[in-house]
């Protein structure tokens, strides 16, 4: 499957399995989103399908706790694609933004044999964190995956989050965040990649200091995506394009793994991380 994105018309070769709920046919195709170069769309939307998983279902006790169901779904998926000869094991992935930013880090994190790498974007990390400084329109949500105001939802609050087992993560990871998010506010990204630093692991995380939850600016996408694709070429295997003039235009600080590609240098010497 050639994939439709700007300068990009060719096949992929290695599998991500998607986090983020997409209505459609079940299944993994033989493309992958290793080629994928965003231009004036945001995602390449024919690069696969994946099950539905309500909202209702995941942002749950039983959804989002550590080791839980949505997780659990994410790792049968990948091994549904290898059993059916659709990917190999070792070159699996993990992406997804939003609720599935934070399932990536989950599944990372209680499931860390599994996936070959993740990509997260704007996920939770500190559900305790997040039950606490919710927006009001997040409150009813937060609230159902544990009450910080109780010690039985507080201890399920912290055993669910992923920030309290970052030293379990095995893969490398690809972080992004934009610094104005008052959804999931980009401390939440902060805390797990100084996490994963402090403990050793391998983590590229890209800040975005005029973009929201979820990005508006072309640019900022196509420089992610640009980034991106080498990572996945990196740890999946598949071809990949120079970033070439992908950067230009693009407000971006790199706190950490700067060191990927070439062309993240100049803006790894910004080393904010304002909350």
């Amino acid at each position: 499957m050639a994939c439709p994105t700007r300068r990009c018309r060719r096949s992929c070769t290695s599998t991500v399995v998607p986090t983020r709920p997409t209505r459609g046919t079940v299944g993994l195709p033989t493309a992958a989103c290793n080629c994928w170069r965003i231009a004036a769309t945001r995602r390449c939307a024919s690069s696969f399908a994946a099950p539905e998983v309500l909202a209702s279902r995941s942002w749950s006790k039983a959804g989002a706790s550590g080791g839980g169901k949505s997780q659990q779904d994410l790792v049968d998926l990948a091994h549904w694609a290898v059993d059916q000869h659709i990917a190999q094991p070792e070159k699996v992935g993990i992406w997804g933004w939003s609720f599935g930013g934070f399932s990536a880090f989950a599944t990372l994190a209680f499931y860390p044999d599994e996936f070959a790498c993740g990509v997260a974007m704007y996920g939770l990390s500190d559900l305790e964190l997040f039950a606490r400084r919710v927006i009001p329109l997040w409150r009813d949500t937060a609230l159902r995956l544990g009450d910080p105001r109780t010690p039985d939802g507080l201890e399920l609050l912290r055993r669910q989050s992923p920030l309290h087992s970052a030293e379990r993560v095995t893969s490398p990871l690809l972080v992004t965040h934009g610094a104005k998010d008052v959804v999931c506010p980009k401390q939440q990204s902060d805390l797990f990649v100084s996490a994963l630093e402090k403990h050793g692991k391998d983590v590229t995380y890209l800040v975005y200091p005029d973009e929201g939850h979820d990005y508006l600016q072309p640019q900022s996408w196509i420089s992610f995506w640009a980034v991106a694709e080498q990572f996945l070429h990196k740890h999946l295997g598949g071809r990949f394009e120079p970033a070439d003039d992908d950067f230009q235009g693009a407000n971006l600080q790199v706190p950490a793994g700067g060191e990927l590609i070439p062309e993240l240098a100049p803006y790894a010497e910004t080393k904010s991380r304002d909350s």
